[in-house]
């Protein structure tokens, strides 16, 4: 069961710490993919010593960095996040098709595609990999001393920007129009760094509250590890869940 407060990739991190805290047996299906449970193989045959390492890379199907495999859930969930991210990589796309490239753009766009391919992949081979196949954006994160110097920055451009206008609109010469066009174009530079700093920031913030939840989810389950031995499938899954929800209420 997915919680809608975790993603795909940190339930598939969990349900992987789950699995190996708790000592689950590792059963093997009729068609030959695994899983895990704390109880008896029911619906498949008991296999010692956990998935074979062949299957945990996918069969050399390309998964890189590989990890454990996810049930269908999971990857039907990270089929999603991928068409996700390859809708956001179209508008960034459009974004620099309209206004030019940038840099920032160019590394947004390459990290996005770089996150498409890597959730498409786990969608595919089911073979989970890691957050370090998956560089993100959180280098260079603003600290909220800097979003708010960058937004009383851009209200005074804004300001400086109105006078100049203002001052414009009465005389009508050339060199207040041409000194009202400057300060336009930096309130709109300062204003657009503002917005991007905050953007930033809050990427930041929402990662920052994912790994308490992460946290809090670990604290969460370890109260639940000795109804989790022996439980049937139907109930881990329901002792999960209630860590979860747990966890996110306890982290606001």
């Amino acid at each position: 069961m997915m919680n809608q407060d975790f993603d795909a990739s940190a339930y598939a991190t969990f349900h992987e710490a789950a699995t190996e805290k708790y000592d689950f047996s590792t059963c093997q299906r009729p068609d030959g993919s695994y899983y895990g449970t704390g109880g008896t193989c029911r619906k498949g045959s008991p296999v010692s010593g956990g998935v074979p390492k062949k299957e945990k890379k996918g069969g050399g199907s390309g998964g890189g960095g590989g990890g454990s495999t996810l049930d269908k859930a999971s990857r039907a969930e990270y089929g999603k996040q991928a068409k996700a991210e390859k809708q956001a990589a179209g508008d960034i796309k459009g974004e620099i098709k309209r206004n030019g490239s940038t840099p920032e753009l160019e590394k947004k766009l390459k990290q996005t595609e770089a996150r498409a391919e890597k959730f498409d992949r786990m969608s595919k081979t089911g073979v989970f990999e890691s957050a370090k196949a998956n560089p993100s954006g959180a280098g260079g994160a603003p600290s909220a001393k800097n979003v708010k110097a960058l937004d009383k920055a851009a209200k005074a451009a804004d300001k400086k920007a109105d006078a100049a206008d203002k001052k414009f609109q009465k005389s009508k010469s050339p060199a207040d129009r041409k000194a009202a066009k400057a300060a336009d174009k930096k309130a709109k530079d300062a204003n657009k760094k503002a917005d991007a700093a905050d953007k930033k920031f809050q990427a930041a913030q929402k990662r920052a509250n994912t790994k308490k939840r992460q946290q809090a989810f670990e604290k969460e389950l370890d109260k639940r590890k000795d109804k989790m031995k022996g439980a049937s499938p139907e109930e881990q899954s329901r002792l999960i869940s209630e860590a979860s929800k747990a966890a996110s209420d306890s982290v606001k």
